[in-house]
């Protein structure tokens, strides 16, 4: 087939151009494997289909795509445009075309292709409403300054850190007749966090979402580039109708075992928060859809509740000249992950360096008192992402200070100091096997951010308060207590 022969060509490329060349400019070749699947979800049925391949690299994906249209028997007619604006591969890429241009006439289809060698971006500044019936893309994974070209073009969608992969996500949108298909392979991280935010309230507002597919395995997707990344398949269609009742999940550990996906008809308003930063839940079994609609029955949010978790104030590097290694005078206690044991903080740790910090850097002091902590940071291999532990002051002397390392979270009240009962309460909750499922769902990343922590549904301050109680009567707060203060509170009611 053609695709094969596509695919040997890239594999001989790959194998002449420096792996370290490519990164730089996100480049992240897709398997056959891949390519044929992505190219599965395509339903296209008119006799004439305008493709576009944003990134087309080797054609890959084009390719794949044609393939499935002659397949189907519909399609008399094919226009695709391409756009690559690496010149080392313009050559490859147009020796695959023409020979899909012969694969066309050889099935009777006309077919005719466009390479634009320019940047993608900045070159459709502006526009909205193409005529394009079919998107196919594996965008560039490139982390670019706010300052960028690309992210000035877009810059009504940019907040904080922008990636090259999410602009391509949202002007290939842009170019996509209303109507129009639209298959992406992309990393997980659009669909939580502050720094999508503005990407995905335009994304759902325009496009219907019908599959996903979801990637267990990190480092099987993209195998020979060595990727470790959560990494998502995306079919929707660009409507603002929104008819479609259910999303169909699938799930595979990575790219060669397709033929074993596991699928899971879920109801759309359980994958899409309408609120609180407008996620995009991806539960992939039964047990984790009941998860969502148990916790997204609680009314309102950590931060609705008065609440909101804070990252850690202390970057190292930043502060070095105010770290130190003991409790000399004018220094507090500096709360590093390493101080987690067991639920709890111990401080100082022996031989943890640098443990304590000058009271002179004022901008990171914070109240000694009472704190709940969860760290920011969890191996893939760990049983738990959320992982919290109390703090508690041992002093209650007007004017002590502590303070937090960066890779933590911690708790704040915006009234008052948070109670024991109430700071037990989190506790149970964090601690849960429900509310880390709930975290796991809505992040697919080992980072735990507290936007998300802070738009999570909890229970009433009530409710809380009561099971922080039940809690400070229990002598181990274990994973499988915390479950249990949970069920014997809510049993009944």
């Amino acid at each position: 087939m053609l695709l094969d022969k596509v695919c040997e060509r890239t594999s001989k490329y790959l194998g002449e151009v420096n792996k370290a060349e490519r990164k730089v400019l996100g480049q992240f070749f897709t398997s056959i494997e891949t390519a044929k699947y992505m190219a599965s979800f395509c339903q296209y049925q008119s006799d004439t289909a305008r493709i576009l391949d944003p990134g087309a690299g080797s054609g890959i994906l084009s390719v794949a795509i044609i393939e499935r249209l002659i397949q189907r028997g519909l399609c008399k007619s094919i226009s695709l445009v391409c756009y690559e604006n690496d010149k080392r591969i313009i050559t490859l890429l147009r020796k695959n075309l023409n020979d899909a241009k012969k694969y066309c006439e050889k099935n009777q289809v006309f077919f005719s292709y466009k390479i634009l060698v320019v940047n993608f971006i900045t070159s459709n500044k502006g526009k909205n409403g193409g005529d394009f019936d079919i998107v196919i893309c594996n965008p560039p994974y490139k982390k670019i300054s706010r300052k960028s070209e690309e992210a000035i073009a877009m810059e009504e969608i940019i907040h904080g850190q922008p990636n090259l992969y999410f602009l391509f996500m949202a002007m290939a949108l842009s170019l996509l007749r209303l109507g129009g298909e639209y298959i992406f392979i992309v990393p997980r991280s659009w669909t939580s966090g502050l720094y999508f935010f503005a990407f995905r309230k335009r994304f759902f507002a325009n496009i219907d979402i019908s599959s996903i597919h979801l990637f267990v395995s990190r480092d099987k997707v993209f195998k020979r580039e060595n990727v470790l990344q959560e990494t998502m398949i995306l079919y929707g269609i660009r409507d603002n109708s929104f008819q479609r009742e259910l999303i169909l999940i699938s799930t595979s550990d990575g790219s060669a075992d397709f033929d074993q996906t596991e699928h899971l008809y879920a109801k759309k308003e359980a994958c899409f928060q309408p609120c609180n930063g407008r996620y995009l839940f991806l539960p992939s079994n039964d047990g984790e859809l009941k998860t969502l609609k148990y916790i997204n029955s609680f009314q309102a949010s950590v931060e609705e509740r008065g609440y909101k978790f804070k990252t850690g104030r202390v970057v190292d590097f930043r502060n070095k000249e105010f770290l130190h290694e003991t409790n000399i005078p004018h220094t507090c206690p500096l709360i590093w992950p390493v101080n987690f044991q067991n639920g709890e903080i111990k401080h100082p740790i022996e031989n943890a360096e640098k443990q304590y910090i000058s009271i002179d850097c004022k901008s990171v002091l914070m109240v000694d008192q009472d704190y709940l902590l969860v760290k920011r940071f969890t191996s893939k291999e760990e049983k738990r992402r959320l992982q919290p532990a109390i703090y508690k002051t041992k002093s209650r002397k007007v004017g002590q200070f502590i303070s937090t390392e960066n890779h933590l979270n911690y708790l704040t009240k915006k009234h008052g100091e948070i109670t024991d009962c109430e700071l037990h309460g989190f506790f149970v909750l964090l601690s849960s096997t429900l509310w880390d499922q709930y975290y796991r769902i809505l992040n697919g990343s080992t980072q735990v951010n507290a936007a998300e922590l802070n738009s999570m549904p909890i229970p009433p301050i009530k409710d809380i308060c009561e099971m922080g109680h039940m809690a400070l009567t229990r002598r181990a707060l274990t994973t499988s207590e915390c479950d249990s203060i949970l069920e014997d509170y809510y049993e009944g009611r």
